[in-house]
């Protein structure tokens, strides 16, 4: 519309001009003829002095001359034409010989002496004329003032509607353009920006949501909106719009009011109007999908770094196995340039022998319809090397839009130093299991020979202690009563250190165990005095005891355990002392409901424990120093088979020791408070009775034992018949009936575990008959095999007295009373 605006006021200024021209020629012609008509005036005056034959005055021709008006009256003389008077001397006598031919009167132009004048010339008589010249140059100034004014005139009107046009017709026009412009843009209910520029970039008008997004101000510039780094670029693109006159679309950021740069996509069409070119700019907000964009070039960026810097071997191949991608780890193993790889079969890198067992693989997993969660498959891989690699596959579908279009992904674990690693562990698993079976061997051969020798130890020691025992009801004299006790004494402490080596036998094979039962801990206390004093008093030694007010007094534990440990501290006290006194206290603290942390303490004023040296006493066969062996002699077991049974109860011993004044050794142990209902008081703890009767099998290859045990049997009141072996004691059972068995467990032909098994198999009244074991193997695993066997007690050799009558008591209650069997003593 600009371009048209201006060829109009162009128009209008060249139509000022030719009219200004046409009203200066009619001004001009308008002159012309008043010139001619005073022409006729002057030459009609000067026509009657013609006529009257008179010479014009003077002062008439001095007017004239005044006037510009050159006059001659002219006449023909014959040939001659004479001058009867003029005020010029220029004449054209041509104009004078024509006039006076043609006669008549004439106004008209005439060209004298190189110039044009007005010419008007009237016929007086036939032979005489009036000629009047007005020159034209006399009449130029008038025309340019007259023609001046005339063009101000028209020009001072255009400027004023010029002016007018400004003032009330353009910005009509403008809200018109901008009504047919924000029409045709619908630029008030759009969602993104609109603008219009100028050819240079100038906004010319925009939407309202730019305005109220951007700050628009009168001059601005668009690129002003833009980054100093995109400012060029746009006006790039801007140009090439105007260029090719074809849409541009771009994407840019703009810099909104509160300084913030926004992503948006622009389109730039250009537009003519009034032969001017504008630009108009439509643009979409694309902030959020940039954003979007953005965080997922940053999330494949992740997923790539991933991808490469993951140690599993991760390889992309299309449907048909061609690899498509591999990430670094996989080329670090392959060795291979990419473009040897990718877009090649994943069946190239295997070898022959596994390719084509692959491909029939691929081609079944590839078929398949359903998703599958990931196959796993085995198959080598051969680098540029040369070197193979066992790998671990598992291979997952990932689903495109279409089945074409799926991509599987294959995760693989080199597996060939694990494959080394297990083939290295399982070797030596198995020398590891070779070893351990050699050590239970060895560990059976050791409880074996344990059990042999505790067999062949306690076989002697049974006859020993059992002809002590008979000796001591005899008469004897004062020196054989000493002898005596001497042989039974030395017994005894050999049967100790017997029992001490199978203890820790057992704690070091780990077949110890811990009997949990309800006990009186006070009671436990109270006997373990009375244990005691008499050894206290014969070394003038003062023993005290202390049981803690408020303690419970009944406790869940293993009292069996906890009375050999007490008994093993208050020993060593008495035997480490020779002057003081020694002290035993049981002391609790609550640690949590029900559950008490027992400290049982025994502290004496013996010869003490130098500090470098208290934990090895802890140590088998250690004591504090070998002169301690010497003078006190022991062991050195009791210590550490206490603390291991401690810990067996997930207590511990602890010690406090000055060498020279003396120790304190502590039980620590957890403990439960028991139940008072389940243990029995002391008072109802009657003596077993020494008296039965009935006929005893007695099952025993050793002759000793043979007569020891029928001594003792007779003096219980029992009638016994012997069995040499397990055979001998099948038969003697289904010739007649026995009220009691007592079965040696190591006898020839037949032992006691086969013979008792065999006389529960019988199909006789006597198979039910009680059977208790005697036997010299004390070791807890052969009580279990001769009850597993069918016996229903246990004792061990050597026999005493009062066990073996306790026993009988248990298994064979109906038994107990006085009998008629004699004593054989």
């Amino acid at each position: 519309m600009g371009r048209r605006l201006q060829h109009i006021w162009l128009l209008a200024l060249l139509s000022a001009i030719g009219i200004s021209l046409l009203i200066m020629a009619l001004l001009i012609k308008q002159q012309v003829r008043q010139e001619y008509r005073s022409m006729q005036l002057w030459s009609a005056e000067l026509a009657n002095y013609a006529r009257r034959q008179q010479a014009p005055p003077a002062t008439l021709m001095q007017a004239l001359t005044n006037q510009g008006y050159w006059v001659k009256l002219v006449a023909q003389q014959g040939n001659q034409i004479a001058v009867l008077a003029s005020n010029t001397r220029a004449a054209n006598l041509n104009d004078a010989r024509q006039i006076l031919r043609d006669g008549g009167a004439e106004s008209r132009l005439s060209r004298l002496n190189g110039q044009l004048h007005l010419l008007h010339h009237t016929l007086v008589s036939e032979h005489t004329a009036v000629i009047m010249y007005r020159p034209l140059r006399d009449l130029y100034g008038g025309f340019v003032t007259m023609g001046v004014a005339v063009l101000v005139a028209s020009l001072m009107v255009l400027l004023l509607l010029f002016a007018m046009f400004r003032r009330l017709v353009m910005p009509l026009i403008k809200r018109l353009r901008q009504s047919q412009l924000q029409q045709s843009l619908g630029w008030e209910f759009m969602s993104g920006i609109a603008l219009q520029l100028s050819a240079s970039g100038f906004v010319l008008d925009a939407n309202p949501r730019f305005r109220n997004s951007f700050k628009v101000e009168e001059g601005q510039r668009f690129i002003d909106y833009l980054p100093v780094e995109q400012q060029a670029v746009v006006e790039q693109h801007f140009k090439l719009a105007l260029a090719s006159q074809q849409a541009i679309n771009f994407d840019c950021q703009l810099i909104d009011q509160q300084g913030n740069l926004t992503d948006w996509t622009l389109h730039v069409h250009l537009l003519h109007t009034n032969d001017r070119s504008y630009l108009l700019i439509n643009g979409d907000d694309i902030s959020k999908r940039s954003r979007t964009e953005r965080q997922l070039r940053m999330e494949q960026q992740r997923l790539n770094t991933y991808f490469d810097a993951m140690q599993t071997l991760l390889v992309i191949c299309d449907r048909e196995g061609n690899i498509t991608r591999m990430n670094a780890h996989m080329r670090q193993l392959l060795q291979l340039p990419d473009e040897q790889v990718l877009r090649q079969p994943i069946f190239t890198l295997l070898p022959r022998s596994h390719a084509e067992r692959m491909r029939q693989q691929w081609q079944h997993l590839s078929g398949g319809d359903e998703q599958r969660p990931g196959e796993q498959i085995d198959y080598p891989l051969i680098a540029a090397t040369g070197k193979s690699y066992l790998i671990s596959w598992r291979i997952t579908r990932i689903e495109g839009q279409r089945s074409e279009d799926d991509d599987y992904l294959l995760a693989g674990v080199d597996m060939t130093a694990s494959v080394a690693q297990q083939q290295a562990l399982a070797d030596a698993n198995e020398k590891i299991r070779e070893a351990l079976a050699k050590a239970e061997a060895a560990n059976r051969s050791k409880t074996i020979f344990l059990a042999n020798m505790s067999h062949e130890i306690r076989t002697p020691m049974n006859g020993i202690l059992g002809a002590a025992e008979l000796m001591q009801g005899s008469p004897l004299n004062q020196d054989q009563h000493h002898y005596l006790e001497i042989i039974s004494k030395s017994s005894q402490s050999l049967l100790g250190i017997i029992n001490d080596i199978l203890d820790l036998s057992k704690i070091e094979s780990g077949n110890l165990e811990i009997d949990y039962s309800d006990f009186d801990l006070q009671a436990l206390l109270t006997e373990l005095y009375q244990l005691f004093s008499d050894a206290a008093r014969r070394k003038e030694l003062a023993l005290t005891s202390v049981y803690q007010a408020g303690l419970p007094v009944f406790w869940r534990g293993d009292v069996q355990r906890i009375r050999q440990i007490m008994t093993n501290l208050i020993s060593n006290a008495i035997k480490f002392t020779d002057h003081g006194h020694i002290h035993i206290a049981f002391n609790g603290q609550e640690i949590s409901e029900q559950r008490y942390q027992l400290s049982l303490s025994v502290t004496d004023t013996g010869i003490g424990i130098e500090a470098d040296k208290q934990q090895q006493i802890f140590t088998a066969f250690r004591q504090a120093d070998s002169s301690t062996s010497r003078r006190y002699g022991g062991t050195g077991l009791g210590l550490t088979i206490s603390r291991r049974l401690a810990n067996a109860m997930q207590g511990d011993i602890q010690l406090q020791s000055t060498s020279g004044e003396g120790s304190c050794f502590t039980l620590v142990v957890p403990l439960t408070v028991g139940n008072g209902n389940h243990v029995l008081p002391a008072q109802q703890k009657t003596k077993t009775p020494l008296k039965f009767h009935g006929r005893v099998l007695l099952a025993e290859d050793n002759l000793v034992n043979q007569k020891i045990t029928l001594k003792i049997l007779q003096r219980l009141g029992f009638e016994a018949d012997i069995a040499e072996n397990g055979e001998v004691a099948i038969g003697a059972l289904m010739q007649r009936d026995y009220d009691l068995v007592l079965m040696d467990i190591n006898m020839p032909v037949v032992d006691g575990i086969e013979a008792t098994e065999r006389i529960r198999d019988l199909k006789i009244p006597g198979r039910s008959v009680p059977i208790l074991a005697l036997t010299a193997n004390a070791m807890m695993e052969d009580q279990e095999r001769c009850l597993a066997a069918g016996m229903n007690g246990f004792v061990a050799k050597p026999i005493k007295l009062e066990k073996l009558a306790s026993a009988i008591a248990q298994v064979a209650p109906a038994l107990q009373g006085n009998g008629n069997s004699s004593d054989a003593g």
